[in-house]
């Protein structure tokens, strides 16, 4: 069971570390507002975004901490530090 649970979990947070990405440079090429459907979601989520901007690095390191070294782990990391850096120096 826990080895369901851990092959879920990495998908889980490499779906969510891309999926923090592409929120965050969706705004940096297109006008999220132009389209009022797509303005109203992106608004809608701007919060747990942002939240989730700082905590995913964070948890990603405590589980390549805690955990063995395996590839896929610094591979989400280094895909929420990427994103860290694209959404302050952008």
């Amino acid at each position: 069971m826990d080895e369901i649970w851990s092959k879920y979990s990495v998908l889980i947070r490499f779906c969510l570390s891309w999926l923090i990405t592409t929120y965050w440079l969706l705004d940096k090429v297109i006008n999220v507002y132009a389209i009022t459907f797509v303005g109203v979601i992106y608004e809608l989520l701007w919060l747990p975004m942002v939240v989730l901007l700082f905590v995913a690095p964070v948890f990603n390191l405590y589980v390549i901490i805690t955990s063995h070294n395996k590839a896929i782990n610094y591979l989400i990391l280094m895909v929420n530090c990427v994103t860290l850096l694209l959404v302050f120096l952008l």
